[in-house]
C-alpha cells in the first residue's frame, strides 16, 4: 500500500484555519463485465485484478467497469507486467471514463476511445495514453510498475509512472467516474492490470497520497 499523509491548517491568533480535509479511504470497488472470457478479481482487500481469458485478438469489445462511481479527488492505481517484445497477447488499457459514457462504452465496436486510460504493452516501447479522441506516449516501463491516475481538487488529472508525472489535461469540474478495463488479447499475465485500488480525497504526489 502506498504511503497515506494528512495534511491539516495552520493554527494561529485566530485559531485554526484552512479547509476541512476528509479522510483518505480505499474504496470498495464493485464491477460489472462485458464480453466474453472477462475476469474481475478480489485479490485482497479492496485490491483486484481484471484481465481476459479467450477471444484473443478479436477487438476492443470486452472489458470491465466499476458500477459505483467516484468524483475527484481520488487517486486510481494499477500495475502491469510487460515484456521486452512484441508477442500479440498483451493488448490492454486502464483507466477511468465519465459515467456518462459508460452505456455506449460497452455497447461500441472499440471501447478504449471512451477513457482516459494507460496502455503499456511492451518494455521496449513507450507507454502510450489514450484520451478519448487522442492519443500520445507516456514514456519508458519496465515491468511491474506502478501507474497511477489522478484527479485533484482543480481538476486537473494526471497520468503517473511511480514517481514521474508524464502528463496532465484539465478535466470537467464535478464530473462523475467509472474505472474501466479494456480488453483485447487474452492473457492473464501480460493482457491484465493487477493491484488495482481506488483512493477517494487523495491524490498521490510522487511519493505519497495526500490530502488535496
Amino acid at each position: 500500500m502506498p504511503f497515506i499523509s494528512s495534511v491539516r491548517g495552520s493554527y494561529g491568533p485566530q485559531g485554526r484555519s484552512g479547509k476541512i480535509i476528509l479522510p483518505i479511504t480505499l474504496e470498495t470497488l464493485t464491477w460489472s463485465t462485458y464480453g466474453s472470457g472477462v475476469t474481475v478479481a478480489e485479490t485482497s482487500t479492496k485490491t483486484y485484478s481484471t484481465f481476459n481469458t479467450s477471444g484473443a485478438n478479436t477487438g476492443w469489445n470486452k472489458g470491465a467497469n466499476t458500477t459505483n462511481s467516484f468524483k475527484g479527488p481520488f487517486t486510481l492505481k494499477l500495475r502491469k507486467n510487460g515484456q521486452s517484445t512484441d508477442q500479440g497477447n498483451a493488448y490492454g488499457m486502464f483507466g477511468i471514463l465519465r459515467s456518462s459514457n459508460v452505456s455506449a462504452m460497452r455497447t461500441a465496436a472499440n471501447n478504449y476511445p471512451f477513457g482516459y486510460v494507460h496502455y503499456p504493452v511492451t518494455t521496449s516501447a513507450n507507454s502510450d495514453w489514450y484520451e478519448e479522441s487522442s492519443n500520445g506516449q507516456l514514456g519508458t516501463w519496465t515491468s511491474g510498475d506502478t501507474f497511477y491516475i489522478t484527479v485533484d481538487s482543480n481538476n486537473t488529472l494526471k497520468y503517473w509512472n511511480g514517481s514521474v508525472s508524464n502528463r496532465s489535461v484539465s478535466v470537467t469540474p464535478n464530473e462523475d467516474w467509472n474505472i474501466f478495463y479494456a480488453g483485447y488479447s487474452s492473457n492473464s499475465t501480460w493482457a491484465g492490470f493487477y493491484d488495482i485500488q481506488l483512493y477517494k480525497n487523495g491524490v498521490w504526489n510522487g511519493s505519497a497520497i495526500v490530502a488535496p
